[in-house]
């Protein structure tokens, strides 16, 4: 009884705060005296306090995890920072990493298009003050964008609001694009093995996990309870994380959450851009270089070897390669060459390099996720996988066409070798029409529903605490289609108080539905559950584990309904016709 008047309290506080709008961000609520804390290195950051319906939260933002990756760390694995100050401030978000921010433009200088710095690498934290008790669970959000943009400085996803309810919150970047995983140098450089075959981007994630390993507890988080999450490319890196061995032996964390993330396609960033453009890579980077040399001008600052007016070419016919490429060319230079670049008119002359992390052997040790958990790599790990029931509105939002033959080649990517036209997919869905659903419904399963399914299904053989839901809330002051349902990665808005403490998702400004807050409270309370307990049953939610093809939790409007069987024959036929994973689901407990 005690337990559901706990639920209820807490259900209560988390209505009236969303319901009136808190202004939890703005400069009204912050306290006079900045928190300090001290770090494992012997420095001492100091933050700023928020005070949210009387709930003291300090944030310590742009905490610094690595040296800056410039110069000669370009393209090489992330080295730990050492604090030159005793005092270091921590009161504002650091830069993002370098990208090209827009998808879409009509004719101009794409360089309008660029933001962030390449010394990027850092982290921030949202934690309980006030008398609240150490060893609090932790969570650890690595946000999305394709592995090409994106922000912890995004205000949809500040931490100070979920840390008022009883958890530390840490959010961290990492290099993004060209500056994380590079077309093959080595196919250009010809011998000059200065440069590693890894991805970048995920041995900053791991390292900013060893930070916060390290550190956590002087914030009053626990170690042992560390919960590590995304969404879209956040949520992928998760999968990537989980299924390491390396990873998972240093035991960085012990909870992971995974939201709309994909993990059955044995996709390559080099496969990827070698069909985007028609060029080899020794190809490419020539026309990079060409392109770069005229108006490139190399720094001197650290390499006495190359002056300050030599071009680019000059220095690399002097130097090494890698070298010259490290110190003559600015990210935001590297970033505009491989970025998108329009016409006048507005039509795509050519696509950006979509930095999908590689099968490098290190950070991605299997040929898919779904290979990873396929193993083993992470026993025992409670996981929480969520996926959007209209995940292809994520297309449909880049203005991309969902072609016929562009989700033939997507199946067949995944392994579904035996689609030939697109009658073999049609058969899968007599339900569904051609023009809109058909194309929509088949992107999102063979991309998100599917995978989600198989994961659960292997990580399940091993631990109980394995959960699956499909996401589909809208708000009722939502702006666009009212038929279409929640999106890619909405729910990871609404996990940090969605669009009532945030712009986006369809909320009128100014306003906000009582509907809203009442959802805000059962889901984020759900996933909390699941943070501090690796369960997100409460005493008004029971929330089955997830059992071969059962117990998906249907979440949306209104309420929380518990599915057995979610589109059970459809996913099976996907299955059979793949040649994937041969996944014999009979002997390894997973009938989808």
């Amino acid at each position: 009884m005690t337990e559901e008047i706990r639920s209820m309290e807490s259900r209560m506080r988390l209505i009236v705060m969303l319901v009136c709008a808190l202004s939890v961000f703005g400069t009204g609520g912050a306290l006079a005296n900045g928190p300090l804390v001290k770090l494992v290195d012997g420095s001492s950051v100091e933050g700023v306090s928020v005070s949210i319906n009387g709930v003291k939260v300090s944030s310590f933002l742009g905490l610094r995890y690595a040296a800056a990756p410039v110069g000669d760390l370009r393209w090489q694995p992330p080295v730990s920072f050492t604090a030159s100050s005793d005092k270091l401030d921590a009161k504002s978000f650091g830069p993002p990493c370098p990208q090209q921010v827009r998808t879409q433009r009509k004719g101009s200088d794409p360089s309008s298009d660029l933001s962030g710095d390449e010394d990027c690498l850092f982290l921030n934290v949202w934690t309980p003050a006030g008398g609240v008790a150490d060893e609090l669970p932790v969570l650890v959000w690595i946000h999305g964008g394709g592995f090409v943009r994106g922000a912890t400085s995004d205000p949809r996803f500040n931490g100070a609001w979920l840390a008022s309810q009883g958890i530390v919150v840490v959010t961290i970047s990492y290099r993004l694009g060209v500056m994380s995983t590079p077309p093959p140098l080595w196919a250009f450089l010809d011998g000059d093995n200065q440069v590693e075959s890894v991805n970048f981007g995920l041995l900053d994630q791991t390292l900013a996990l060893v930070w916060v390993k390290a550190n956590i507890a002087a914030f009053g988080g626990d170690p042992a309870q560390v919960t590590v999450a995304g969404s879209s490319a956040g949520g992928a890196s998760v999968g990537y994380l989980a299924s390491n061995p390396a990873v998972m032996h240093s035991k960085l964390f012990s909870k992971a959450i995974m939201m709309s993330s994909g993990g059955g396609d044995r996709k390559s960033a080099y496969k990827i851009a070698e069909n985007m453009l028609p060029l080899n890579f020794q190809k490419l980077w020539e026309l990079v270089i060409d392109r770069l040399d005229d108006k490139t001008f190399c720094s001197a600052s650290s390499v006495p070897e190359i002056k300050a007016d030599m071009t680019l070419k000059v220095a690399m016919a002097s130097q090494a390669v890698a070298k010259a490429l490290r110190h003559c060319i600015p990210a935001s230079d590297l970033v505009a060459a491989f970025g998108n670049t329009w016409s006048k008119a507005g039509k795509l002359v050519t696509q950006e390099y979509r930095a999908y992390p590689f099968h490098d052997g290190k950070t991605v040790v299997t040929a898919s996720q779904v290979d990873g958990f396929k193993l083993g790599a992470a026993p025992g790990l409670p996981v929480m996988i969520g996926f959007a029931r209209d995940e292809a509105t994520e297309v449909d939002n880049r203005g991309l066409a969902l072609r016929e033959k562009a989700l033939v080649m997507r199946l067949k990517r995944v392994g579904i070798g035996s689609v030939r036209n697109w009658n073999d997919v049609v058969r899968l869905y007599p339900d569904a029409d051609g023009s809109v659903a058909l194309p929509r419904r088949t992107y999102a399963d063979v991309t998100y529903h599917w995978p989600a399914q198989i994961i659960a299904c292997l990580q399940a053989r091993t631990e109980r605490n394995v959960f699956v839901y499909e996401f589909n809330y809208t708000s009722p002051q939502r702006k666009r289609d009212p038929d279409a349902g929640a999106g890619h990665s909405e729910d990871a808005v609404w996990l940090f108080g969605g669009p009532v403490l945030a712009s986006g998702l369809g909320s009128r400004e100014g306003r906000v539905d009582e509907r809203d807050g009442a959802f805000v409270s059962g889901f984020t309370g759900a996933i909390l559950n699941f943070v501090k307990f690796a369960d997100p049953m409460r005493a008004d939610l029971k929330w089955a584990p997830y059992m071969p093809g059962m117990n998906v939790m249907k979440i949306g409007n209104p309420a929380f309904e518990m599915r057995s069987g979610y589109d059970a024959p459809r996913l099976k036929a996907i299955q059979a016709m793949s040649s994937n994973y041969g996944i014999d689901f009979s002997q390894d407990g997973c009938k989808p």
